[in-house]
């Protein structure tokens, strides 16, 4: 629809484009809602293997972008792999430092 207001038609195709990308995203493939929340590690690195499985099996894209995007994606999943370790020592950490009911910290 041709505006004579070019802010008006910038609006309206910003609009389009939006509704445009929510339509075709990506995370309605993989039953990613807007309710769903990451909070640990392990909740990321579900999400990373989903991905990763959907992407080799994706036989219409081109074989050096995949590479490229599951490459991507591993480095980012080793550095989860990295964060999930801290997260665990750290909790252990914890745990050993919890304050003793009659005063001091727990050895």
């Amino acid at each position: 629809m041709p505006y004579k207001d070019p802010i008006k038609q910038r609006e309206y195709n910003r609009e389009y484009q939006r509704k445009r990308r929510s339509k075709d995203g990506y995370s309605s493939k993989i039953g990613v809602t807007a309710e769903w929340k990451l909070s640990t590690a392990d909740d990321l690195k579900s999400v990373l293997e989903t991905i990763v499985s959907e992407l080799m099996c994706d036989t219409e894209s081109d074989l050096c972008v995949r590479g490229r995007v599951v490459a991507s994606l591993l480095t980012v999943g080793v550095r989860l792999l990295e964060v999930g370790s801290i997260e665990e020592r750290l909790e252990r950490l914890e745990a050993k430092m919890l304050p003793v009911s009659g005063g001091g910290i727990r050895k």
